[in-house]
C-alpha cells in the first residue's frame, strides 16, 4: 500500500511486483484539525528568515542532496536564509550531537555539514522534535517550506505549509 502515485512508482521499482500489486491509498492531512485550537510557542532559533524543513532522521528524507543545495545556494547569495530542520531524530544530524545513538546517515551527515562549509546555528539548525504548538510558529514564522524526499507518503509538511500560506 502506498499513499501517492509516485511513491507507488518507486516501490515497484524497489521491489518489483506489478502496478495491480500495489495500491494507492491516500491518506488524509487535516492541518485545521491540528493546528486550529493551539497556541503557538516561540522556538528559539537563532536568526530570521528562516527556510523550514519538516522530516526524521531517516536517509529517503533527503537530507543529503538538501545540505548539498543549501551550499549552492550560500555560493549566490551572501546569507541565504537559515536553514531549519526539525523532526524526530533530526537531532542526530548535528555535528554537536553528543548522544550515543549512531546510524551510519547520522555520521555521514555530521561529516558533510563540515565539508560543505555550512556551520551550525549560522547556516543551519537541527532541532529534532518539536510538539505541535512549536511546529505551528514554525510554519507561521517561516519564508518557504521545502521537501527533498526521495519517496515519502503524503509530504504532510507541503499540506500543513500551504495551510499556513508558505510556499
Amino acid at each position: 500500500v502506498t499513499t501517492n502515485a509516485v511513491t507507488q512508482s518507486d516501490v515497484k521499482k524497489f521491489i518489483g511486483h506489478k502496478n495491480d500489486l500495489i495500491e494507492v491509498v491516500p491518506v488524509s492531512c487535516e492541518p485545521a484539525k491540528r493546528f486550529q485550537n493551539l497556541i503557538p510557542i516561540q522556538v528559539d532559533i537563532p536568526r530570521t528568515p528562516f527556510i523550514l524543513n519538516v522530516s526524521n532522521g531517516a536517509m529517503h528524507k533527503g537530507i543529503i542532496p538538501m545540505l548539498k543545495g543549501y551550499a549552492e545556494l550560500k555560493k549566490i547569495y551572501s546569507e541565504p536564509p537559515l536553514l531549519v530542520v526539525c523532526g524526530v531524530n533530526t537531532e542526530k544530524f548535528s555535528p554537536s550531537y553528543g548522544g550515543v545513538e549512531d546510524y551510519p546517515t547520522w555520521v555521514n551527515v555530521r561529516a558533510l555539514v563540515g565539508e560543505l562549509g555550512l556551520l551550525e546555528n549560522i547556516d543551519v539548525v537541527f532541532l529534532g522534535h518539536v510538539s505541535d504548538e512549536e511546529l505551528f510558529y514554525l510554519f507561521e514564522n517561516c519564508k518557504t517550506i521545502i521537501n527533498s524526499s526521495n519517496h515519502d507518503n503524503g509530504s504532510f509538511n507541503l499540506i500543513e505549509g500551504h495551510y499556513f500560506g508558505k510556499p
